[in-house]
């Protein structure tokens, strides 16, 4: 009964929400919006060139904006259309690994070493690139695995540490205590990225890690004062490959498999116990 979608998901990198729709990113198409019990469209992009595919996405007002192999940019608007984005003074965009969104500002995570870049918007284009972090502090970050951008940024190092930054009103770069972990923390040889999720109007931080979302508490909810993250659970799933999962509120995961959207609701104890509804 919590089924959203069914279709053919096995090529899903990404579930994304755009004008509280759901949309799901592939290597060369959009599918959406995704509506329970409505006709899907797969809106796919004529002009990717045959080498390329999409590796990331993001969304920026009424735009969902993808990252591509080639470290290109491209535009998805709300009239179903793509469009190449360029950066001003920029023969191309910088290396890409990953890329957010905060504040209409586009950022980007350098593919060949631990380096955030933030671009502006101008009109169609987007300003030249400003980087966030500093020598020694890249040196220490060494191969961030996820990022996710949300006031602060949380970072997620190839030694499963995470870390939290601010670039004002002072530079601020802060290792996040991750408290209880199961001897299951590690990195294993899983094919999908691991992603963060949190939201300033969210209790919890989720990470997705080797096929399963991780639930963790912060220890303070007030969201500039967070210094640490207790473990509560683990969801996976048994036969069914997890893609990508979007939280639209606490409570509730939308999660994106090979074969479906599925909403899964649950709620968390004063014992910390989370209880599946």
């Amino acid at each position: 009964s919590n089924t959203i979608f069914k279709w053919d998901f096995k090529n899903g990198i990404k579930l994304l929400t755009l004008s509280k729709k759901l949309y799901v990113l592939t290597k060369n198409s959009v599918y959406g919006p995704i509506v329970s019990g409505q006709k899907i469209t797969n809106n796919s992009f004529s002009d990717l060139q045959i080498d390329d595919e999409f590796t990331d996405a993001t969304v920026i007002w009424d735009d969902i904006l993808i990252s591509t192999k080639k470290s290109r940019i491209v535009r998805f608007s709300k009239s179903w259309s793509f469009s190449y984005v360029n950066v001003l003074w920029q023969d191309k965009w910088e290396d890409i690994k990953q890329i957010g969104s905060y504040n209409l500002n586009l950022y980007t995570l350098s593919s060949s070493w631990a380096q955030i870049y933030k671009h502006s918007p101008s009109f169609d284009l987007y300003m030249l690139w400003t980087t966030y972090l500093n020598d020694e502090d890249s040196k220490k970050l060494s191969n961030i695995l996820a990022l996710w951008i949300d006031w602060w940024f949380y970072m997620l190092k190839n030694d499963l540490s995470l870390y939290k930054f601010f670039a004002s009103p002072k530079y601020n770069l802060k290792s996040i205590v991750l408290n209880k972990l199961p001897k299951n923390y590690t990195l294993e040889n899983d094919t999908n990225k691991p992603m963060i999720y949190t939201d300033i109007t969210l209790n919890n931080v989720y990470i997705y890690l080797n096929n399963k979302i991780w639930i963790f508490k912060p220890n303070t909810k007030n969201y500039a004062d967070v210094k640490s993250l207790e473990y509560i659970w683990q969801v996976e799933w048994k036969n069914e490959k997890i893609l990508s999962f979007y939280v639209p509120r606490d409570w509730e995961i939308n999660i994106l498999s090979e074969s479906w959207i599925y909403k899964l609701n649950f709620e968390i104890d004063d014992k910390n116990k989370l209880i599946l509804r």
